[in-house]
């Protein structure tokens, strides 16, 4: 179950975060292009901020 909670986490930080949500393609490929590169930035944030409280 914590699992599951961890992703709905993951996914409402990009909404909130990165505009997940403030999407108005008309195109399969251009929704696909937006969450991929939302999901490529939160990847990249998600990173960076593992490695800051690593060092701590």
């Amino acid at each position: 179950m914590k699992a599951r909670w961890r992703i709905e986490d993951c996914f409402e930080t990009a909404k909130n975060e990165f505009g997940l949500d403030h999407n108005a393609t008309l195109s399969w490929h251009g929704w696909h292009r937006h969450v991929s590169l939302i999901m490529l930035a939160y990847a990249v944030m998600a990173s960076v901020r593992y490695q800051e409280n690593s060092l701590k």
